[in-house]
């Protein structure tokens, strides 16, 4: 039978942890490529997968750990060493490189060489291992010992950054950018502060791969896999997933596809101490308010507590200024406390319709807790009747007009945020493509796809529902095979539809590994459109990434920066071509 683990996958044996190990998989597929490519003499590629807290970025690392290991090639070549989750022991780069041995020492004690691994303990209790330069010079010869090159899998490694006084920074980038060098591929719940600083060590060092949410067909499989993986006690289940796939579907909602939570939900659900989606919700809730609510405890001052407070009550972006009337303190000090907040991953900017930006907790299902612990009596009433709305939404019922002048418009497929929207700020809808009233209307991706391809049906001479109809086929239905016809249909209508040969294109290359039709793909795109910057950036990642062919995809990344500076993506992909 599957174990089950919440906070620390490690502690999971290989088969259990493998069997429980079912999305994500195309993101380690890729890594593990990456990996491929770098010769063991050349400087490295470091990798940071972003993700807020919950999303895997653990399991991620050690999957990765398990890839290398499996694969020979990469076996014989690399060396991938773990760590614990968080080193708040790394207070000096000495200790930094300490920790590497440690984790060296138990890599040689799992391969079955005990007096290695023994001798490596010694050796770091010498004065070799107390100093910055020396330490890092103790390390790397151990490893030259073993014939591999080093992978650091490092979780949080933004706070081991911050952690590190700024001048030895630049000893540590000496070392990693090093040809033969050990390579990071870490974890981060947000981009290291010292990317984005010229004038940093680290400005532009690393690449990143976000870790996404969970989709809801990837929620659906991970449950079932796991139901069966537990045998007699997974029924129950598998009964749920069969027979009332609205309950999981109105808590995917809720909880943004976090794998953490979901996992959660699942002990809830084969427990079958809940028969209703409110009565899922409370005992999620339940389950988790220990921990939130030691988050709101780790803050360091009441002040930063009340911002969060306000930040959280408020549920929608709030301005810095609308936060600084709200909590009555002054702005500039508003602005050095939502600085704090996002360092340590709480909130996160996002844009606003007004010219400022906005400022929301990161973990939406955390803001749902917070809002029923601590709301207004009139939040929590909107709040009691979210899960009955949406549990009827996901079983397409109550179709009805709904009269609501001025309301915003949602696009098509933007049906769980509008649902969201609507039980805590009442008087929101979406136009119904065909009409000029306001419909309140529960679709499931499958409703979505059935009205797109009537669509089709009754306009043959519009490309625009086919390119809508590919789009929700590889995005929400995974349907990669599908959506690529459903592109070549708008494309025979009309040849010059740019959506479509670019969508194509990226369906080509990132789901289904056709890389040079891909690649005949973006360049009709780009031939349509030559204004995009998008589009050529796309191209250039093909062409470095997958086909080798690096003076092209230099000259793909300079159009795009010449088109527009804002993809600092791209900037950053150029740097890494030309230094590698």
């Amino acid at each position: 039978m599957t174990s089950i683990a919440i906070y620390d996958p490690r502690r999971l044996n290989e088969t259990d942890f493998l069997a429980g190990f079912v999305a994500r998989g195309e993101l380690v597929a890729f890594l593990l490529k990456q990996l491929q490519l770098t010769a063991t003499d050349r400087e490295g590629r470091h990798r940071l997968v972003l993700g807020q807290r919950g999303m895997g970025k653990t399991s991620l690392l050690r999957r990765l750990e398990i890839g290398i290991t499996d694969d020979p090639a990469l076996a014989a070549a690399l060396l991938p060493l773990s760590f614990r989750e968080e080193q708040y022991n790394v207070r000096s780069l000495h200790r930094f490189w300490r920790n590497c041995g440690e984790a060296l020492a138990e890599w040689l004690e799992k391969s079955g060489d005990a007096a290695g691994a023994a001798q490596l303990d010694a050796e770091m209790r010498g004065p070799a291992w107390q100093d910055n330069e020396t330490a890092a010079t103790a390390f790397l010869e151990r490893v030259a010992l073993t014939g591999r090159r080093a992978v650091l899998l490092l979780d949080n490694f933004d706070l081991v950054l911050d952690a590190l006084p700024d001048k030895q920074h630049w000893q540590l980038r000496r070392v990693l950018q090093a040809a033969g060098g050990p390579i990071v591929y870490g974890g981060a719940t947000q981009a290291p502060r010292q990317s984005g600083d010229q004038h940093a060590a680290f400005y532009e060092f690393f690449r990143f791969d976000a870790l996404e949410p969970l989709t809801m067909p990837e929620v659906m499989t991970c449950l079932r896999s796991l139901a069966v993986n537990r045998g007699e006690i997974g029924k129950p289940v598998l009964e749920i997933l069969q027979h009332k796939p609205e309950r999981l579907r109105v808590l995917h909602s809720l909880t943004g596809g976090n794998p953490r939570i979901l996992a959660l939900l699942y002990q809830l659900l084969e427990r079958a101490e809940s028969e209703t989606v409110f009565e899922d919700l409370e005992g999620l809730l339940d389950q988790l308010t220990p921990l939130y609510k030691a988050r709101v405890e780790e803050l360091r001052t009441e002040l930063q507590r009340s911002i969060l407070d306000a930040i959280a009550l408020h549920w929608d972006p709030i301005t810095s200024h609308v936060l600084a009337a709200n909590t009555q303190v002054e702005i500039t000090t508003i602005s050095s406390q939502l600085l704090k907040l996002k360092s340590v991953g709480l909130i996160e900017e996002v844009p606003t319709s007004g010219a400022r930006a906005g400022y929301q907790l990161v973990e939406r299902f955390f803001n749902v807790w917070y809002l029923i612990r601590y709301g207004t009596r009139r939040t929590k009433e909107r709040i009691d009747r979210l899960p009955e709305f949406l549990g009827s939404f996901y079983r397409g019922e109550d179709f009805r007009p709904l009269p609501v002048p001025g309301s915003t418009a949602v696009p098509l497929g933007g049906i769980a945020a509008a649902a969201k929207a609507m039980a805590i700020r009442p008087g929101f809808g979406f136009k119904e493509p065909e009409g000029e009233h306001l419909l309140l209307r529960y679709d499931t991706d499958e409703d979505v796809e059935r009205r797109l391809r009537e669509a089709t049906r009754r306009n043959p001479t519009d490309a625009t529902p086919w390119v809508g109809l590919g789009n929700l086929l590889t995005t929400s239905l995974h349907r990669h095979s599908e959506a690529v016809f459903a592109y070549d249909e708008a494309i025979r209508i009309d040849p010059s539809c740019v959506d479509a040969w670019a969508n194509r294109g990226a369906v080509l290359t990132k789901r289904l590994g056709r890389h040079e039709d891909a690649e005949v793909s973006f360049r009709e795109a780009v031939k349509i459109d030559p204004g995009s910057s998008a589009i050529w950036s796309d191209l250039g990642n093909l062409l470095a990434d997958h086909l080798g062919r690096l003076g092209e995809a230099e000259g793909a990344y300079l159009e795009a920066v010449r088109l527009s500076s804002e993809h600092s993506s791209t900037q950053r992909n150029l740097f890494w071509l030309r230094v590698a």
